[in-house]
């Protein structure tokens, strides 16, 4: 819970319990708990060029809450679009099948590595928000029937 008075923070209130609160201050609380977003149906483009419609989900947790409220206007808003923006260009750098003279990852298979690339990009651009990453997974790729 973050405490402010006259729009200046006094405290940032961490553990739980009662505390002595000024009735003149302003109180925002911070859900601190796990919680997870869904990407749905995002148009992408493999490395190739291929058109693939692209679902994916990721779990997130709250580390400062005072970033977390003065940083982003809508936190969940925020996630989903640098979510989003993320997947894209992540995955473009992947093929959607392996070729037979192709080594490394491919979207079908769902790689790990794909996976933790793409949880440690969207770590990297949300960290200023106070914000830590905990799974980035892919639902379904498929590719885009136009």
């Amino acid at each position: 819970m973050v405490v402010t008075r006259c729009g200046y923070v006094t405290n940032v209130l961490r553990e739980p319990g009662p505390h002595l609160i000024d009735p003149c201050a302003t109180t925002m609380s911070v859900d601190m708990r796990l919680d997870i977003l869904e990407i749905t149906k995002t148009s992408v483009n493999d490395s190739k060029g291929n058109p693939l419609i692209v679902s994916a989900q990721f779990s997130y947790r709250v580390q400062d809450a005072l970033s977390s409220i003065y940083a982003a206007t809508n936190l969940k808003e925020y996630l989903i679009e640098q979510g989003a923006s993320t997947l894209k260009a992540v995955l473009s750098n992947y093929p959607f099948d392996k070729g037979e003279d192709q080594k490394g990852p491919c979207l079908r298979m769902h790689s790990e590595e794909i996976e933790n690339h793409l949880k440690n990009s969207l770590h990297a651009i949300v960290k200023k928000v106070g914000i830590k990453i905990e799974k980035f997974r892919l639902l379904s790729v498929s590719y885009d029937p136009l």
